[in-house]
């Protein structure tokens, strides 16, 4: 018989559903397994997979009574909210059983958008531990009315399985392969600022290829856009790929970017950033829009924080690194060191930890 605490995981992002959140959730799962006894309840559709069940929306509460009565039959049983706009309704129902609550927080999602979602996020502040990926994630969560004696931040780490063998040096002369990876549906996310950046290095030979990895209602209207502005043959959306896709043109390129902003137009921001970890992970420069909590996620050597309005300040620097192969060389080697020291284990026990309290 188990001796492990059963948890049940509430969430409405989940595998196979792209995205951080979903990632993040499946490896705090993955990885705490010889600790922790789950059960994942989602909405997010897909196969049947041991220990993971998934429901239509309608569905979510009246499968998560189940669910609680599986975490009650151990001791240390727990539910752990995986998305901020569940809280209100699962606090409430663990509250109804006895079960302490948790829950993890990112971002954006934190942002009320109407007294729909404000009634939503309300339950964050009778929620016993509330988990934040960042220090301005937070900071967010602290105007919901969470008391920061509540709060916990432990910042997420990548998945081994992105490192691989270290990179062939860029061959003297040729231009710079670019990679981004990012949802695309928010205007936050600022690929007009990549569009931008391109069009004034058009011209010069820095850039020979940047590949935009990600799927989303705005793909389209991106693809037309780089169409007008006569940069098709060089930015290209190829939409989501699979892991192995995603990791093969990470490593077959030069420089990741994460060149995303804060919009109060939006209420959009980065929770944290984990993309710019995946892409270091295979030895990838990276630089990064100066913002929000995407400067909490960097690393020293192997990436830089630019301006996400400076148009002029993003192409001076790509066009000074494909200059500066030595440069550029130094910045993949100290990603490349900093991959092989990272321990996602440490990140995941910490989060078990502070989920816990």
């Amino acid at each position: 018989m188990s001796l492990r605490p059963r948890w049940v995981l509430v969430t409405l992002d989940y595998p196979p559903a792209g995205g951080g959140i979903s990632r993040l959730l499946n490896a705090l799962v993955a990885g705490s397994a010889d600790a922790v006894e789950w059960r994942v309840l989602t909405t997010t559709p897909g196969n049947s997979a041991e220990g993971v069940r998934r429901v239509r929306p309608a569905h979510l509460l009246l499968a998560l009574r189940d669910e609680m009565q599986w975490a009650r039959a151990a001791a240390g049983g727990r539910i752990v909210i995986g998305h901020p706009f569940l809280a209100t309704p699962v606090v409430a129902a663990a509250r109804l059983t006895g079960l302490p609550s948790s829950a993890i927080v990112y971002g954006r999602e934190l942002v009320a958008r109407g007294p729909h979602h404000r009634a939503l996020l309300a339950g964050l502040s009778r929620v016993e531990r509330v988990l934040s990926i960042s220090d301005a994630t937070a900071q967010v969560v602290s105007r919901l009315g969470v008391r920061p004696s509540h709060v916990v931040v432990v910042h997420p780490a990548l998945s081994g399985a992105s490192r691989r063998s270290p990179r062939t040096p860029r061959p003297q002369g040729r231009a710079l392969r670019i990679v981004l990876v990012t949802r695309l549906a928010e205007h936050y996310k600022n690929l007009d600022l990549v569009h931008a950046v391109l069009l004034v290095l058009k011209r010069t030979a820095t850039v020979e290829r940047c590949v935009v990895i990600g799927d989303g209602p705005l793909r389209h209207s991106h693809m037309r856009a780089a169409r007008d502005a006569g940069l098709a043959a060089v930015l290209h959306y190829p939409g989501r790929l699979s892991d192995d896709e995603m990791r093969s043109v990470m490593h077959d390129s030069d420089i990741g970017i994460f060149p995303s902003r804060t919009s109060s137009a939006e209420g959009g921001f980065e929770g944290f950033g984990l993309v710019i970890h995946e892409l270091a992970a295979t030895g990838l420069p990276v630089l990064v829009g100066d913002t929000a909590a995407a400067r909490e996620a960097v690393g020293s050597g192997w990436s830089l924080l630019l301006d996400p309005e400076d148009v002029g300040m993003w192409a001076k620097t790509l066009h000074s690194l494909c200059l500066d192969p030595i440069r550029l060389d130094r910045m993949t080697t100290a990603a490349e060191e900093w991959a092989a020291r990272a321990d996602p284990s440490v990140a995941i026990r910490q989060m078990v930890a502070g989920l816990r309290g």
